[in-house]
């Protein structure tokens, strides 16, 4: 079955104002959530993200960094 894997931003904002990027696996219907550990501001977070491109953060401080991060988390996946 494919796997279909997204960046998410977390709702709830932390206490210096972020949010957390997860990714959500999903598998023959059943959903699963993974930290990717990178703390931004919702502002610069990309929902149409794609992982050719390499934008899931806006540029930003750091985004670069981010970015490669959430990569490496999805190539771990997969």
């Amino acid at each position: 079955m494919p796997v279909t894997i997204k960046a998410i931003l977390e709702k709830r904002a932390l206490t210096d104002g972020t949010h957390t990027v997860y990714l959500r696996v999903t598998k023959n219907r059943k959903s699963n959530l993974i930290s990717t550990g990178v703390r931004i501001s919702p502002k610069f977070f990309n929902e149409k993200g794609t992982f050719e491109k390499l934008n899931w953060v806006r540029s930003s401080t750091g985004s670069e960094y981010a970015n490669n991060t959430i990569k490496k988390e999805i190539q771990a996946i997969r």
